[in-house]
């Protein structure tokens, strides 16, 4: 039993540490709401070997309470550079962005996160993706 009670301190800061890392991570869909900003991108030459790289860019996406987005850059040509924006809905349930004025053939962009990222996974052939920070 003294073993137990040696021991029991060390569980309990594993415990609290363990928590305390969790509460970094994203727990649930009003999270999304706010500014969020392009850190780095994913582009696979299609064999699956393809990781984020960091990239600098004004591209930006803000999530409002009310379902609604707009972002500085257009999800439908999968750009990069900042030109004149758009804007869309989002759905929390099934974590789908449906940009207006984007025509996909049976596949919208999505969103889910990664720790406090928020990753979008664009429309592609082989496997590509954004991942953003949320800035305010």
């Amino acid at each position: 039993m003294r073993k137990f009670y040696a021991l029991l301190p060390l569980v309990l800061i594993c415990i609290l540490v363990s928590c305390n890392a969790a509460d970094d991570d994203i727990q649930n869909t009003t999270d999304i709401i706010g500014t969020w900003q392009l850190r780095a991108v994913l582009a696979d030459p299609g064999d699956g070997s393809g990781e984020y790289e960091p990239v600098r860019s004004d591209k930006t996406i803000e999530f409002f309470a009310d379902g609604t987005f707009i972002t500085n850059v257009s999800f439908c040509d999968g750009s990069r550079d900042a030109e004149e924006g758009f804007s869309g809905t989002y759905n929390p349930e099934t974590g789908v962005l449906s940009p207006e004025g984007c025509v996909y053939a049976g596949y919208m962009p999505s969103y889910s996160f990664e720790g406090k990222n928020l990753i979008i996974q664009l429309p592609c052939i082989e496997p590509c993706g954004e991942k953003y920070e949320k800035i305010n």
